[in-house]
């Protein structure tokens, strides 16, 4: 499936269930935003006559999202967020300038605590579903390798974190990711390696 097939597919996917939700009794909020991220590339190696290396790199990125925040009772503080978000990152890793890009959809439950009438703060924690688009460094494509060392598109995140809301347009967004399916697998009888991802990342946002 190409990228802007996958994009498509995704925001239509989400517009329904927005769609689908607003004309029942679940009330919606439609926000929009963007961040910055700080991604943890670690890749750790085991030669049965080399012993271990470590490979990793910290890859800086952006990132714009659309998403739907539902709330299942009016005056319960219990609410589901849905987002589909791209992101674009960049950092060094294997000695390499690399440069991806990627679609995300986290899906998060929390709890809002009201503190005033403007200020509220809402702890989340959900899974967050990863699908790349490139992975690029230096005539390297880590998604069509040739080499010994490459990159799975599709991941899984788990994360955390909390969300600031202020005056009930405005939200703050600070929290972290871990990956729970590693980027790159691989044993054999003289070897082993891993490649895993995690990482922070904070964002603002508007609610409609």
């Amino acid at each position: 499936m190409s990228g802007k097939r996958f994009i498509l597919l995704l925001a239509s996917s989400l517009l329904c269930a927005a769609a689908i939700a607003g004309n029942g009794r679940f009330p919606r909020g439609l926000h929009a935003g963007a961040g910055y991220s700080n991604h943890l590339e670690s890749i750790k190696m085991k030669y049965e006559d080399a012993g271990k290396h470590f490979l990793s790199g910290n890859f800086h990125g952006a990132y714009a999202s659309l998403g739907y925040e539902f709330h299942f009772e009016e005056n319960l503080p219990l609410f589901l967020d849905v987002s589909l978000g791209f992101r674009r990152a960049w950092g060094t890793l294997h000695e390499m300038q690399v440069r991806e890009d990627y679609l995300f959809l986290p899906v998060r439950c929390g709890w809002e605590f009201r503190i005033a009438r403007a200020f509220s703060l809402s702890p989340y924690a959900g899974a967050s579903f990863q699908y790349g688009l490139s992975s690029e460094g230096e005539d390297y494509d880590f998604y069509n390798a040739d080499g010994r060392l490459y990159s799975h598109r599709a991941n899984l995140y788990l994360g955390a974190g909390v969300a600031v809301k202020l005056a009930r347009h405005l939200l703050i967004d600070f929290g972290y990711d871990l990956g729970l399916v590693p980027r790159f697998s691989k044993t054999t009888p003289t070897e082993k390696a891993r490649w895993y991802s995690s990482g922070l990342h904070a964002g603002l946002a508007y609610i409609f």
